[in-house]
């Protein structure tokens, strides 16, 4: 995970808000439980000054783009663990920003350094060994903490045994405006629990994915 700070200005952020305010009638649901809205989003048109803010950014870390999503979201849940499914068996190497809108410390993404090429191999790849092990109360293969550290109490737990501590952590983005992360989209991450806090209803971030033959 790279940190990129003040990668918006003051300006640009308030920006997006209102490029946010301005276009509700764009915005789509994109995840719903029984009803309830989850998480919306609005997409950046690719005709507008903001599009432009986001290919200043992107420019800055690759040369070579070929495909480009970027997107306002206002999340009500915290996600839990998972991995980015854009261009999903694409050989190009895809990679996932993340910029904060708004300074608050209990928001942050949390990754680690294990990769996955999907959701659905989540389960095979990792989930099945770790859950046979804890069955049992095999913890030889627990590396690290996390649990105990971070708010990932949403994250996958088997008889008090939190997946994250078998995982190598690579950092965690602590949300200040303005600022971001970039890692690979592959790779094992999860929002904060920050609805634990009762005094938050809504987040809102910016989140851009990128495939490209760079590495970085």
């Amino acid at each position: 995970m790279k940190f990129i700070d003040n990668i918006l200005t003051s300006d640009q952020v308030q920006q997006f808000k209102d490029y946010w305010k301005n276009n509700q009638n764009e915005k789509y649901v994109n995840y719903e439980i029984d009803g309830e809205i989850q998480d919306y989003r609005l997409l950046i048109d690719r005709n507008s000054p903001e599009w432009q803010i986001i290919l200043d950014v992107i420019n800055k870390d690759f040369k070579q783009p070929k495909v480009y999503w970027a997107a306002y979201q206002r999340q009500y849940f915290a996600p839990t663990m998972h991995v980015d499914d854009f261009e999903t068996g694409t050989e190009l190497n895809t990679y996932t920003y993340i910029i904060s809108l708004d300074t608050v410390p209990e928001f942050k993404t949390i990754a680690w350094k294990e990769t996955c090429p999907s959701n659905d191999e989540i389960m095979p790849l990792y989930l099945k060994q770790w859950y046979d092990e804890t069955l049992v109360g095999d913890v030889s293969r627990k590396k690290q903490t996390t649990s105990e550290t971070e708010d990932v109490d949403h994250t996958f737990c088997h008889h008090g045994h939190y997946f994250c501590d078998w995982l190598e952590l690579d950092n965690t983005f602590t949300y200040v405006a303005g600022n971001g992360c970039l890692f690979n989209a592959r790779q094992l991450h999860c929002t904060s629990n920050w609805r634990k806090y009762l005094q938050f209803n809504s987040r809102d971030l910016l989140q851009l994915h990128v495939s490209t033959p760079e590495t970085i």
